[in-house]
């Protein structure tokens, strides 16, 4: 919460949401996915989560999980390519500080075990230029776009 609330739309997350969003996201976490960053004093400073891509599963089962969709998702979940990065965050005190390196060199050595060869950055804002900067040592190609509008629904 602390350390996206500086991005526009963020809403902080309860520890009931919070609660529910681990146990949606429990059966398809790989541990090898997960890097963690801890301080001397054992307080978490940096996280990276990514999950195997549900992307091409989900075309293959035409957006339907039944009667046999969930074949294709279960295959993803086992043997996949790509991956999508979920989360990645550093604590402001430890920002530029190269703690998102550390979580990368986790990441990349555990994607290079598990034959994963692309990475897909999901929903990012255009103007998130902290992360968007991350990038930038890396291959890669913007292929999507997020942007977020307002509209006034009343009269001024």
């Amino acid at each position: 919460n602390k350390t996206y609330k500086e991005l526009f739309g963020f809403t902080e997350l309860s520890r009931e949401v919070i609660n529910n969003l681990k146990k949606d996201f429990y059966g398809i976490i790989n541990p090898d996915y997960v890097s963690i960053v801890l301080n001397k004093n054992d307080d978490i400073i940096g996280f990276g989560i990514a999950v195997p891509s549900m992307s091409k599963a989900m075309q293959k089962a035409g957006g339907k999980l039944f009667p046999f969709g969930f074949i294709h998702i279960l295959k993803a979940l086992k043997k996949n390519d790509t991956v999508d990065l979920l989360l990645i965050a550093v604590h402001n005190d430890y920002q530029n500080k190269g703690v998102h390196s550390i979580i990368f060199e986790e990441n990349t050595s555990n994607f290079i075990k598990n034959k994963i060869k692309y990475v897909e950055v999901t929903k990012s804002l255009e103007s998130n230029y902290k992360l968007k900067n991350l990038w930038s040592d890396y291959e890669n190609r913007q292929h999507k776009r997020t942007r977020c509008y307002i509209k006034n629904l009343t009269k001024a």
